[in-house]
């Protein structure tokens, strides 16, 4: 089983993400979609979401609370919601807190995407591991179910730019990445390591897999406009707030990411 990597430059913005998922999804039409997806609040998982929302896809959509998310979707600008139904859960949980009733409304997805993560560069170990290695373990074992009793079409991972995984040594392993000191924040790390977790189970149970990742994502164009504060977040706090005037770098790499 080949990864399919889905690698988009600095110059793509937040709806060229999200319309390389969607081309993806796209490239199969054998049967009615129906999409299991985590994240869909953030925001990929948004611009995801309403792009998805205007086509025939069933979206079968994890949240910690439907009211909150119906808002936020809706704020966005998601309209029509007629093929959305929210499933309440939690990727920190085991098992992912779904009701019987919601786990078999689940395993009937043909598409899984994997966007769900806490956005917080300052997350402790702990709290990080819980929320991606056993939101990996639990979704791909979701995967594998599905796959094993009516076949899985498609499970895409939405992870960091920067997630090594993808290379392999000579023996056709991945290339193993260990923690760095204090170089790696946690969330970061889990992150990757979430990332390998579900590259090797995809390939032991056979299921595709494509991993998408997006380069810095801080909004939509033209304006750019973000309620994120984590991130990039922290550094322009820091140039707003004078704690860091001079950014490192030169002009060459500073770039509008909308064109």
């Amino acid at each position: 089983m080949d990864v399919h990597k889905i690698q988009v430059s600095t110059k793509d913005n937040l709806a060229s993400n999200t319309t390389k998922i969607h081309q993806v999804l796209s490239a199969s039409d054998m049967e009615p979609t129906i999409i299991f997806m985590t994240g869909s609040t953030g925001f990929i998982g948004k611009e995801t979401v309403k792009q998805l929302a205007q086509g025939d896809a069933q979206l079968l959509l994890l949240v910690r609370s439907e009211q909150r998310a119906g808002t936020v979707l809706k704020a966005y600008g998601v309209k029509d919601s007629t093929r959305i139904t929210f499933i309440t859960g939690d990727l920190s949980i085991s098992g992912l807190g779904l009701t019987t009733v919601d786990r078999e409304r689940v395993v009937k997805a043909n598409v899984i995407i994997h966007a769900g993560g806490t956005m917080d560069v300052t997350l402790e170990r702990k709290v990080a591991e819980q929320i991606f290695m056993n939101g990996a373990r639990e979704v791909a074992q979701l995967a594998q179910e599905i796959h094993g009793t009516r076949g899985l079409r498609h499970f895409i991972h939405v992870v960091g730019f920067m997630s090594p995984y993808g290379q392999r040594n000579e023996q056709g392993g991945y290339l193993q990445v260990d923690h760095v000191g204090d170089q790696e924040s946690a969330y970061e790390e889990m992150k990757f390591h979430a990332d390998l977790l579900i590259r090797e189970h995809a390939e032991e149970h056979n299921y595709p897999l494509s991993v998408v990742n997006p380069s810095t994502v801080v909004g939509p164009r033209p304006t750019g406009e973000t309620e994120q504060t984590g991130g990039i977040g922290l550094l322009i706090q820091a140039i707003q707030k004078r704690l860091m005037p001079v950014v490192p770098g030169f002009i060459l790499l500073v770039t509008p990411g909308g064109e």
